[in-house]
């Protein structure tokens, strides 16, 4: 087995020595970065010569870079999404609000954020249906977030599924018109927002770490300020105010998703294999 090149994905699960094996025989590798750690320790170097990093968001490249990590001429390869498993014809109806969250159901993830706007929206007036998507390891913390829309009168409103596979997850977007995202933590990408841009889906996300490169302000998606609930609930009232503005962030994210598809992520991984290439011939 002689590969022209390798691409690697978590070392976590395999080890940094196979990525040291693989340089020492001069086999170009890309390694696909989705963590701050890179798996491997800081006073191992890999061969420059035949490794690049590939890190998920031009913020997590910075980030590794500050502390340390040995990234040599790194390019950015944003996971690609399947955007083909969630592209809809039709944009969604932009009337009642029909919010998604689609994570893990844990404090960091911010979901009690999006239940903080809810209170709020159901104390403005504002009707809408609410669905937080997810499995967790705190089942105290999914209880808590049930018995806060109990105690707010909006229980009937809000659901609780449970985990979603991607076509579960499509099936959840398709009877969706905003996807909140509101992270506490600093994440190194955040695909499922440019899911729901895909589908059509007006997305309104905290912005932290990675996920702010997703969407442009205004343009294509909404930035609120994490951890304010307050900030939240004006952003969706913004777009129930403005129907013709919550649709034209509908239409322009679902165009902006494509620019993360996964086959200008292929096109990305070749360029950068073709350019080491290049240079080991030479």
């Amino acid at each position: 087995f002689k590969p022209d090149l390798c691409l690697m994905g978590n070392l976590d699960f395999i080890g940094y020595h196979a990525l040291e094996e693989f340089t020492k025989r001069r086999i170009p590798v890309i390694q696909c970065l989705g963590n701050e750690a890179p798996g491997w320790p800081k006073e191992f170097r890999p061969s420059l010569e035949y490794y690049r990093a590939g890190p998920a968001s031009q913020w997590l490249c910075d980030k590794m870079q500050a502390d340390g990590c040995c990234l040599h001429e790194p390019k950015v390869l944003y996971p690609g999404a399947r955007t083909d498993l969630f592209y809809r014809d039709v944009l969604p109806d932009c009337t009642v609000p029909k919010i998604s969250f689609a994570g893990l159901l844990m404090s960091y993830k911010g979901p009690q954020t999006l239940m903080e706007a809810l209170h709020l929206l159901k104390e403005g007036g504002i009707e809408f249906r609410a669905t937080f998507a997810g499995d967790t390891t705190d089942q105290g913390f999914v209880d808590a977030l049930k018995k806060s829309a109990e105690a707010g009168g909006f229980s009937e409103w809000v659901e609780f599924p449970g985990f979603l596979d991607r076509e579960g997850l499509a099936g959840l977007f398709a009877d969706t018109n905003i996807f909140v995202m509101p992270s506490v933590f600093e994440e190194p990408f955040g695909i499922s927002q440019v899911e729901a841009m895909a589908s059509g889906v007006a997305v309104i996300t905290s912005g932290r770490g990675g996920s702010k490169e997703i969407i442009r302000d205004g343009q294509d998606g909404l930035l609120f300020d994490g951890d304010d609930g307050g900030d939240l609930a004006q952003k969706i009232a913004s777009l129930v105010a403005d129907p013709e503005r919550w649709k034209r962030l509908c239409r322009q994210g679902r165009e902006r998703a494509f620019y993360f598809a996964i086959p200008n992520t292929v096109d990305k991984i070749e360029e950068v294999y073709l350019e080491m290439l290049r240079t080991a011939v030479s």
